[in-house]
């Protein structure tokens, strides 16, 4: 068995900051709704929690691939000192693979990762139709790699609610006397570094061990 370590896509090595310029050029009410824009910085805040209606637009265009992504700062740097410690560096996303090998080429970071698993892949396999905030889909993947021979010591993603989901897997596996996902981070640029119950938040890539 080989230990490894599973990063989510979009929010975690690449930046959503698109989302907000894609959702003001295409539906400036909602986004107007929903962030305050600064017209001298060209800076968006979000000023209220989103709606399953922003929810889904965000789902949608992230999994299709309908904006700009960028690499965050250390990405490579991480991904590559994961290598060097020895670990098999996973993808974990809901990006379908048509999108994502675009998006890995322009980035050229496809050679970082050694396995990619969407969402979709599972979904077959197991002949569901989950999505990621589901804990059940959780169990599903950490099936899923161990059967591959991977040990998944590390999970990261950028969303609360899929998280706890994680947690709410671990829980799950533990009491049917499986071995889970042994340490979940929240990964939050804007965020302050704090253990939580399960997890830990941080705010640069570097930090996950």
């Amino acid at each position: 068995m080989r230990d490894a370590k599973l990063y989510d896509w979009s929010g975690v090595l690449v930046s959503i900051d698109g989302f907000r310029e894609w959702l003001m050029r295409e539906n400036r009410p909602l986004f107007l709704e929903f962030y305050d824009w600064d017209e001298e910085r060209l800076v968006a805040t979000p000023k209220k929690k989103p709606s399953p209606e922003l929810v889904g637009l965000f789902e949608e265009a992230t999994t299709k691939g309908f904006y700009p992504i960028r690499l965050f700062p250390n990405v490579e740097e991480r991904l590559s000192k994961d290598k060097e410690e020895g670990y098999v560096r996973v993808l974990f996303t809901s990006v379908t693979r048509t999108i994502l090998d675009q998006q890995l080429q322009e980035l050229g970071i496809r050679s970082h990762l050694d396995e990619i698993v969407t969402v979709e892949d599972l979904n077959l396999t197991f002949g569901t139709a989950l999505a990621k905030e589901d804990p059940l889909l959780f169990q599903y993947l950490n099936d899923h790699v161990r059967k591959e021979g991977l040990i998944p010591n590390v999970y990261v993603d950028d969303s609360l609610r899929r998280i706890e989901a994680v947690v709410q897997a671990n829980l799950s596996l533990n009491a049917q006397g499986f071995e889970g996902f042994n340490r979940l981070y929240l990964f939050q640029p804007q965020g302050k570094p704090k253990e939580e119950k399960g997890y830990v938040t941080i705010n640069d890539i570097m930090s996950v061990k």
